[in-house]
């Protein structure tokens, strides 16, 4: 489905005209008094957590192309010759807040 998962991710990109940062959580510290319970609910959270991240990086590319293609999509010759004529048009052609900008 269109922008399914982690929308909110691209709708920032799209109200703020930024590229959303995507961090990967820090793996934890642990205490030399940790128990090896606290110790592997520690990890196994952070593990989690990365996982999270890096789905959301996937989806917010995936979100990122679907809704530059179904910009392009709505473009009549006449704007996709106006794109192309941009200098920079080869080289960022693929970055949605790119094609955006250009094509307003």
């Amino acid at each position: 489905q269109f922008c399914s998962k982690y929308a909110e991710d691209v709708t920032a990109l799209l109200e703020e005209r930024k590229e959303q940062v995507f961090t990967d959580p820090l793996p934890p510290v642990t205490a030399s008094t940790a128990t090896e319970n606290e110790v592997y609910a520690a990890r196994t959270i952070w593990k989690e957590d990365r996982a999270v991240v890096q789905a959301r990086r996937a989806a917010y590319a995936t979100n990122k192309n679907a809704i530059r293609n179904v910009v392009l999509g709505q473009c009549d010759e006449a704007m996709m010759s106006k794109l192309e004529e941009d200098l920079e048009w080869t080289s960022r052609n693929m970055e949605l807040l790119y094609v955006l900008d250009t094509a307003q």
